[in-house]
């Protein structure tokens, strides 16, 4: 060996790695990782957390293991069919008379939906239609206040037979459903009404929508306000 090589050799050894240093790397990256991660696992958690504090402070417990399923077994059947759709996560109409637990299931459902990692909106119509009226002086675009609600991955609309809207305000609900329909994303509708009412508020099309994908469930059972202030 040259002197040049022989002296180019010495330098390689003496940079050269040993085993030890190697796997001890090995183990602080590995640590670093573990850390990374649990530290995203609790920003998630926080993340979650924070979802389920939003929610009102009547329905922030709710869950489809507290909901009363009723003693009657054909009623129950229809109850844990509802319970059985809303996990599955598809378009739906809950609609019935008042003091069914509608709301209280959409916001079990929500719970379960952000347990698993999902994004959830619940407002009501005429919350809805409150800001397609700002749309009206140019405040903002039709277009925005749609763009607000398209990227939740389950979306939920109370009141639907409460809302008195005008024609422009109810093309900005059909389009709404129609957008999300079409990005496979899962829209509830719920309504003290009947199927007719529901039709005739939303419209044929709206409807349509809803139930290609998922179904319309009449919760014609007792009420449970009225069940409360009888036990009382």
């Amino acid at each position: 060996m040259n002197k040049a090589n022989e002296g180019l050799s010495n330098v390689m050894n003496r940079f050269e790695i040993s085993p030890e240093i190697l796997a001890a790397n090995e183990r602080i990256e590995k640590e670093q990782e573990e850390t990374e991660k649990q530290r995203r696992k609790e920003q998630i958690q926080e993340m979650r957390k924070a979802v389920l504090e939003s929610f009102p402070l009547r329905f922030r417990n709710s869950s489809f293991d507290n909901y009363e399923l009723d003693a009657d077994k054909n009623i129950r059947e229809k109850q844990e069919y509802l319970i059985w759709k809303l996990r599955e996560g598809v378009s739906l109409i809950m609609y019935g008379k008042n003091g069914t637990g509608k709301t209280r299931l959409a916001f079990a459902s929500m719970r379960d939906k952000v347990l698993k990692g999902q994004s959830v909106k619940y407002m009501t119509a005429s919350e809805f239609f409150d800001e397609i009226k700002l749309t009206f002086n140019n405040t903002i675009k039709v277009s925005d206040v749609l763009g607000k609600y398209l990227h939740y991955d389950n979306l939920f609309i109370d009141e639907v037979d409460k809302t008195y809207g005008t024609v422009t305000e109810f093309i900005a609900l059909f389009r709404l459903i129609d957008k999300r329909y079409l990005d496979l994303k899962p829209t509830v509708l719920i309504a003290n009404a009947t199927k007719e009412n529901v039709i005739d508020v939303i419209g044929r099309s709206s409807y349509e929508r809803i139930v290609e994908d998922g179904t319309a469930i009449l919760m014609d059972w007792e009420s449970y306000r009225a069940k409360n202030r009888v036990n009382k």
